[in-house]
């Protein structure tokens, strides 16, 4: 019988950290493909406030968030130090590109955000977490951070307007779309993990459909309906049915650790 989605209170904390930084990154990403002149600010500057946001989400997790800044003593041994270092790096690059969007100050933020990337995988990537030891977490991670980062920054772009912006809405969807469609690719691999739980493989049915949904209708919603004012209520619809996929798959990627006993 499929279970239900239940996994630590503390956990849902890691969900919401881990899905609004990677958004964040995306953002970055998706943005560096924008045109140099009359560049769009406000996707580095709703990236920042995700940062900040991030930030504080993950303070949640820690038994004593009072004690935070101790985490960075262990740089060099310690991949969730890092981690907590790249929080800060990525959020200053991204502060850096809102105030200066020249091309050199956003292609860092992109470069620090997907090393930001790298860094979390290997948060998880430990060999007495079965469904996690893999380069397909670090893969999956980029493909949301793609797959959300490109559907936030369409959004962001089609209600902002300005020089440039139609550019970038089309590229920031494909964007979306490359990232959506590097987890189908990864979906099978995922598969056979997720197996090796008690999780219902119908859930990641679920998680898949629900994304789908939100990421072809806000890519079809944002492209096609170009300058019509109505169309931002049904892309920020869909773009929530996005992250809704999203967020069934993250806490479906916790069950996994958790049902191995760690």
């Amino acid at each position: 019988m499929p279970i239900a989605i239940a996994i630590p209170h503390t956990e849902w904390s890691l969900v919401a950290y881990t899905l609004t930084a990677q958004t964040a990154i995306g953002l970055a990403v998706a943005s560096l493909f924008a045109p140099n002149k009359r560049f769009p600010r406000c996707p580095y500057g709703i990236a920042v406030l995700l940062m900040i946001g991030a930030a504080i989400l993950s303070l949640f997790h820690l038994g004593t968030p009072q004690h935070a800044m101790f985490t960075l003593n262990n740089l060099f041994h310690s991949w969730l130090s890092r981690e907590i270092l790249f929080t800060g790096l990525f959020g200053a690059s991204a502060l850096l590109a809102a105030i200066k969007p020249r091309l050199p100050f956003r292609a860092l933020a992109a470069v620090v955000g997907l090393a930001f990337i790298a860094v979390m995988g290997f948060v998880y990537i430990m060999p007495t977490a079965v469904a996690w030891n893999s380069w397909v977490t670090t893969a999956s991670f980029l493909a949301t951070a793609l797959t959300l980062g490109g559907l936030c920054c369409a959004l962001i772009v089609g209600a902002c307007g300005g020089e440039g912006a139609p550019g970038l809405l089309a590229k920031a969807v494909i964007v979306a779309f490359v990232g959506f469609g590097l987890q189908c690719a990864l979906a099978v691999l995922q598969g056979s993990l997720i197996a090796q739980t008690d999780i219902s493989l119908s859930w990641v049915g679920v998680r898949f459909a629900v994304s789908f949904i939100g990421v072809i209708f806000l890519g079809v919603v944002l492209l096609i309906r170009r300058g019509s004012i109505d169309r931002i209520p049904w892309a920020i619809l869909a773009l929530i049915v996005a992250l809704g996929g999203e967020v069934i798959g993250r806490a479906i990627f916790y069950m996994a650790r958790t049902n191995f006993g760690l």
